[in-house]
Order: structure tokens, then sequence, then C-alpha cells
């Protein structure tokens, strides 16, 4: 398996999962039927939220990290995030863990999160070998424009304004050197 399929199915993989552990921390988890003083009886559900209530905001959090890797460029700002990801997963694996009891969803929510925490050191192991961000749209440094027809329509292909005021500061400075060096 090439490198860029194994990012692809890695980061889809780790959104779906945490998508579907958020999903999952919605629903009701419990039921139970409860007396009151008069002798009438109500069912009373909790959500996983109720259970744990920040298993939710770190689930989102996770898919969304999986989704910032793919505008990260750098190795270094790549492996901080998979490192960010992996303690949370393993929290809300371990808090939804210890709700085995109340059913099979806290079970589901705690494999999807184990499964998170893995595909995080997967990318911590693999990014070296991800491919780098195109730079085709970024800007590099002004160039002295100057005068020269060529070089403003060089500007324009390149998408610098020949109007801006650094365009025109540099074609000045570039015409006060020419007449500098004439005389």
């Amino acid at each position: 398996m090439n490198i860029s399929r194994l990012k692809g199915i890695t980061v889809v993989s780790g959104i779906a999962v945490n998508a579907l552990a958020a999903y999952l921390v919605t629903r009701d988890w419990t039921t139970r039927t409860e007396a009151d003083d008069f002798g009438l009886s109500r069912d009373v559900t909790q959500s996983g939220t109720d259970v744990i209530a920040w298993a939710l905001p770190v689930s989102l959090a996770g898919a969304a990290a999986f989704l910032v890797l793919l505008a990260l460029s750098g190795t270094v700002t790549r492996r901080v995030v998979a490192a960010l990801i992996v303690p949370g997963s393993l929290a809300v694996a371990i808090g939804a863990g210890l709700r085995w009891p109340d059913g099979v969803q806290p079970l589901v929510v705690a494999a999807c999160a184990v499964v998170s925490a893995l595909l995080a050191v997967i990318v911590w192991r693999t990014v070296p070998q991800w491919p780098r961000r195109v730079a085709k749209y970024e800007r590099s440094a002004q160039t002295d424009v100057g005068d020269d027809p060529a070089a403003l329509w060089a500007a324009l292909d390149q998408g610098r304004d020949p109007s801006s005021p650094n365009i025109a500061a540099t074609a000045d400075a570039t015409d006060a050197d020419k007449k500098g060096k004439n005389t």
C-alpha cells in the first residue's frame, strides 16, 4: 500500500471513528425505573453525556484533529497533533470502558476511542513519508519590477498586483538605480 493511500485511509478512519463515538455518546445508555414518594413509577434514561460529560467534546476534538492533519504541512506539527489525539482517545476509552455494565454503547465508544488512538500512532509513525503540501499558491518574496513591461506582466502572472505600493516602490528604486548607473 502506498503512503498516500495510507494517509487517506488513516485520516478518514480517524474522523469516522471519532464521529461515531461522538454520536453514540449522545444516545441513551441506560434506562431504569424509579418510584417516587407517591408510589408512581417513571423511567429515567441516561445518555453518554450524562454519564461522561467530557467524552463528547473530546471525541469531536479528535475528529477535528484528524481533519487538521490534512491542512498541516510540517512533520513536527503533524506529529504534535497526532500525539495530542492519543491521550484524549485513551481517556474516552477508559471512561466509556468503565461503564461497560450499562450496555453495548459504552463498549463501542471505548472501541472507537482505542481505534482512534491506534490511528494516531500510525500517523505519528508514518508522517515523515507523507507527501508535502504543494506550495503552488504561496507567495515568495517581492522582487523588483521596474518599468519593464515584461516584468510587469510577469508580476501579474505570479499573482502580484503591479499597482500596489510595494511594486511601485520597488519600481521607483529600480529606476533610481538605473539612473545612478547611467551617470
